[in-house]
């Protein structure tokens, strides 16, 4: 479902390593989601950057996982509403946070999400590259899943990640 949303087939290589910031949303990837062993080792380089300021990894997700535990900050969502918080934060991003159906008021009452948080996430994001939006297990489970994976993609874009050192790429 990720790569569709992008017009591709292949699912898209995070570069985990390079990411001074990493917001997930529901990819486990220290349990269950995709290849676990080469994420945590990626993650863990991530973790143990040798320059500067260690990078943030922030996890959403509406229960507390393994890799929510593990994050820097867990953001509680409320279930199936992980893609709005996506767009909301994007609206941020590209401006348009004042107006539709993802101005962060709106989205705040649908997923529990504060809109103080939605707007300093975002601020984190613009202010931290490379930074890079994560989406696996449990978003893409629901039956809106393409919908969620299609508003991850919209916030690497706001967030200039695809195709960029620390971002997502479908290169094969």
């Amino acid at each position: 479902a990720n790569a569709m949303a992008f017009g591709s087939h292949q699912v898209a290589t995070v570069d985990l390593e390079n990411a001074k910031y990493v917001l997930s949303f529901g990819a486990d990837f220290l349990g269950t989601w995709n290849s676990t062993v080469a994420q945590s080792v990626a993650y863990g380089r991530m973790r143990q950057a040798a320059t500067g300021e260690r990078p943030k990894f922030v996890h959403v997700d509406a229960r507390l996982t393994q890799t929510a535990a593990n994050a820097d900050e867990f953001v509680a969502c409320k279930p199936g509403t992980e893609g709005l918080l996506a767009m909301a934060i994007a609206a941020v991003l590209n401006k348009t946070a004042d107006a539709g159906d993802y101005a962060p008021a709106m989205v705040a009452q649908k997923t529990g999400v504060a809109v103080e948080k939605i707007e300093r996430l975002a601020r984190e994001l613009a202010a931290n590259g490379p930074a890079v939006a994560i989406i696996g297990g449990a978003p893409l489970a629901h039956t809106n899943g393409l919908f969620h994976a299609h508003a991850v993609n919209t916030l690497n874009r706001a967030a200039n990640a695809v195709n960029q050192p620390g971002g997502l790429s479908f290169v094969p």
